[in-house]
């Protein structure tokens, strides 16, 4: 942990977050945050769609024109080839965060356990066949987690990951 925030302190770290810290290791410098942010969505029914969609800002409204124009196409599966080429947009969007991403060997009982039971779905948003964005999603009952989220920074003015997640 020293090490950590002399690291921290020399790049200029704004915050270090550790997680099951155990108490034998000794205390940490501040006290736990107690607090998060957490959002939830109501979903509207498929036949109010467009209302939900219209009642978006307008930005949120001006992105989703500007996806559905640049000729993307959807894909929402829990195949072998799609959650590969979603890993992929995981990678590449942690690697320009600067963290490093979950192992594949992760991703690939993710899909063992829950995709391909149907309790989860990958949506990728591809520009001819070039995935430039997608989502992971895992749900039970009514309630349905977004859990990932990653994008090409280069084709940004695609709008695609608004696509992604609208849909």
């Amino acid at each position: 942990l020293a090490a950590a925030l002399m690291e921290g302190a020399a790049r200029g770290w704004k915050y270090l977050e550790v997680r099951g810290w155990p108490a034998a290791a000794g205390e940490l410098p501040a006290p736990p945050s107690t607090s998060f942010w957490g959002h939830t969505l109501d979903l509207p029914a498929p036949e109010d769609l467009a209302t939900y969609t219209e009642a978006l800002p307008p930005a949120a409204r001006r992105a989703l024109r500007r996806a559905e124009t640049a000729g993307l196409t959807l894909t929402v599966s829990s195949a072998e080839p799609d959650l590969q080429a979603f890993y992929g947009l995981v990678c590449r969007t942690r690697r320009r965060h600067g963290t490093p991403p979950p192992p594949a060997a992760f991703f690939q009982r993710l899909r063992q356990l829950l995709l391909v039971s149907g309790r989860g779905v990958i949506v990728l948003a591809r520009a001819g066949r070039r995935p430039v964005a997608g989502a992971g999603y895992l749900h039970t009952g009514a309630t349905v987690h977004y859990k990932y989220g990653s994008s090409v920074e280069r084709d940004q003015q695609l709008r695609a990951i608004n696509l992604v997640m609208h849909h």
